[in-house]
């Protein structure tokens, strides 16, 4: 009788260094691809990414949604890349990596990873054919999504943990877009009431990396977010938050998590959301 044992998984998905990626790459062929927060015709920080815009690649065209897999695979195709391979991304601002890697696995593509410090990769790497066997890479928790409903559902249960990624001026109702940018996304600023406040930023170390589990730990804590109760994340694209869904749920085992992919551009712009700040009401 032959053997039938299945060996363990090499890799998990979630983050890569450089040098896991290069082990990866001598074993199969796969798509490496720089997330971009604007168009533009720079070079890509990584040696042989494909560098595309987050909205050309993750949305549709005339409807504010998720491509779905069909369109997805599409769109790799006609920049080069072959969806049944192993998907490798980055972003030119972390938290697109993350975003991209939740709307492709939300879609059905699999195995899909985040590339730790991109700018690390100067070379090119090994041109490797075929493909690993499935057991060799394992699949990390499915993403889950959260609707407006659901938000407005979940304000005021003790059970439900509403987290909020954005900056402080955010989240007090000074500003609509983080610091440094054009004001710009929704008509109202403040939070989803009850909902807690933990910066995407405290979750990065100084090199935009992210933290060890024990530090990642402790601020989860700090924010009062329980892994025994569900969360319902979300910030202003939900680029941020999706960040913040990878930590609890993937590196510090948070059973359900959400992601309002609506986030502040939807809910603080729509007839009937209730919102929370901390600043002076305005006086006429």
């Amino acid at each position: 009788m032959g053997d039938t044992h299945t060996p363990p998984a090499r890799w998990r998905e979630g983050t890569l260094t450089v040098p896991a990626l290069r082990e990866l790459a001598a074993h199969t062929a796969l798509n490496l691809i720089e997330v971009r927060s604007h168009a533009s015709d720079a070079a890509p920080l990584a040696q042989g990414a494909t560098p595309v815009f987050w909205k050309d690649l993750l949305w549709l065209p005339d409807i504010r949604d998720f491509a779905d897999e069909a369109l997805l695979r599409q769109r790799l195709r006609a920049l080069g890349l072959d969806a049944d391979r192993p998907t490798i991304l980055y972003g030119d601002h972390c938290q697109y990596g993350f975003y991209a890697r939740w709307a492709l696995r939300h879609a059905g593509l699999r195995p899909v990873f985040v590339l730790e410090q991109p700018e690390a990769l100067t070379e090119a790497l090994p041109a490797a054919a075929g493909a690993l066997p499935a057991a060799a890479i394992e699949s990390g928790p499915a993403p889950r999504r959260a609707l407006r409903q659901d938000v407005l559902e979940a304000i005021g249960q003790d059970r439900v943990q509403i987290v909020d990624a954005r900056s402080r001026e955010e989240y007090d109702g000074w500003r609509v877009s983080p610091p440094g940018n054009d004001d710009h996304g929704a008509e109202r600023a403040g939070h989803v009431p009850g909902a807690r406040n933990l910066h995407y930023l405290d979750l990065l170390d100084a090199h935009g990396r992210l933290r060890p589990d024990e530090e990642l730990r402790a601020r989860v804590e700090a924010a009062g977010l329980r892994a025994d109760r569900p969360v319902i994340a979300y910030c202003r694209l939900s680029h941020r938050a999706s960040l913040l869904t990878f930590v609890l749920q993937e590196r510090l085992g948070f059973a359900d998590v959400r992601l309002y992919d609506g986030s502040w551009t939807e809910w603080g712009s729509t007839v009937g959301s209730p919102i929370a700040h901390h600043r002076p009401s305005p006086t006429l």
